[in-house]
């Protein structure tokens, strides 16, 4: 070999032995390192050569697949395999190092520093933290823009028409403004209950402006008629009065389920919908309460007979004459429905009612006659 002229030479020696792996005390007493020495002995440096040796074994373990750990943990925490690389000075209140680690023992070093409560990473910690702020703020940034186009995407979608929406569905362009199909839905199914309900209220108004409540509603009813299968069955005729909605059925604004109703005596007419397209179709008619009998009488003498009940006025009194269905006996009644027992009022009110069965009545077929 030749020999160690220059302490270049000496270190480039010391170097070249730590990453054949040779130990420090091999070194040593390496005839050609001492000989070396005693050459130079006033200007022999032994840290230069130590330090020189240990980069090259550095250079060696790092060649050999060591890894390099960062930790928090005093150097006290070091074990065997073990090679503290520099100090990387104060990081988060405690000083860092980074650490060379034999493979076999990393698992071994980083519980042991874990013992004590310190971290190790196998990556520089200040630079992680560097790229998670950053990727943090990039994510900032890209919420502040999801947010300002997720603003414009519901200005637009609150002003959108039905085609617009329609076209945007077919270009795919709603997650492009900032929105989820499933606000796209909800915006749709929002428009189409407020549409409903629109149509419910405008149904509501129209049926309820037909139907007045506390009017009087007359069904004349439907004869029985003879079919080629057999009879068919008619409508009986019925007087309602006073009708109103019923309690609690409109409670969801339904024409369609609201129940008229007489206040009188709870006889239903039909829906709120049905009453004002009967209404219309006249199988129903509004009439005066001065072109019905009261209540009481009819109900005495029978609705179906409301056509042949005769309203007699004899001086200040006025009472009801008829003949309920299936009786004999022709009833003399007052407003209240109660039998008039005075004997010369009711035969002047037969005698009335006898003279009008002979000559057809002027009025109307569907008031009852009425005799001053």
């Amino acid at each position: 070999m030749t020999p160690l002229l220059t302490t270049a030479d000496a270190l480039a020696f010391a170097r070249a032995a730590g990453r054949a792996g040779r130990s420090w005390m091999d070194l040593a007493a390496d005839p050609d390192l001492g000989a070396y020495c005693e050459a130079h002995i006033e200007t022999f440096d032994t840290a230069a050569i130590e330090t020189a040796w240990t980069a090259g074994r550095r250079e060696r373990r790092t060649a050999g697949g060591w890894v390099t750990l960062w930790t928090t943990a005093p150097a006290d925490y070091d074990s065997f395999q073990t090679e503290t690389l520099e100090a990387c000075g104060s990081w988060r209140g405690r000083e860092l190092r980074r650490v060379l680690v034999d493979p076999r023992y990393v698992t071994y070093h980083r519980d042991r520093y874990a013992s004590g409560l310190y971290g190790s990473w196998t990556e520089d910690p200040r630079l992680a933290e560097i790229e998670v702020a950053a990727r943090r703020e990039r994510l900032r940034l890209d919420d502040e823009r999801r947010a300002a186009r997720r603003v414009e995407g519901l200005a637009w979608l609150a002003a959108a028409t039905d085609d617009e929406l329609d076209a945007a569905i077919d270009a795919d362009e709603v997650e492009s403004r900032g929105l989820t199909y499933a606000e796209l839905r909800a915006e749709i199914l929002r428009r189409e209950a407020a549409a409903a309900a629109a149509a419910r209220a405008a149904d509501w108004a129209r049926c309820a402006a037909a139907v007045p409540m506390g009017a009087i509603l007359v069904d004349d009813g439907v004869p029985a008629q003879r079919g080629i299968w057999g009879v068919i069955p008619g409508r009986p005729a019925r007087i309602y009065y006073a009708v109103r909605i019923q309690p609690g059925s409109d409670w969801q604004g339904l024409a369609d389920q609201a129940i008229v109703e007489s206040s009188v005596d709870g006889a239903v007419v039909g829906s709120l919908a049905g009453v004002a397209a009967r209404l219309a179709d006249g199988s129903l008619r509004i009439a005066p309460a001065d072109d019905v009998p009261p209540e009481p009488v009819t109900r005495r003498i029978g609705h179906d007979r409301h056509r042949e009940i005769m309203r007699v006025a004899v001086g200040d009194r006025v009472v009801w004459v008829g003949r309920p269905c299936f009786a004999a006996e022709v009833l003399v009644l007052d407003e209240r429905g109660r039998i008039v027992r005075a004997r010369r009022l009711r035969e002047m009110a037969l005698r009335a009612r006898k003279d009008a069965a002979e000559e057809p009545a002027a009025s109307a077929p569907h008031q009852p006659p009425r005799i001053a």
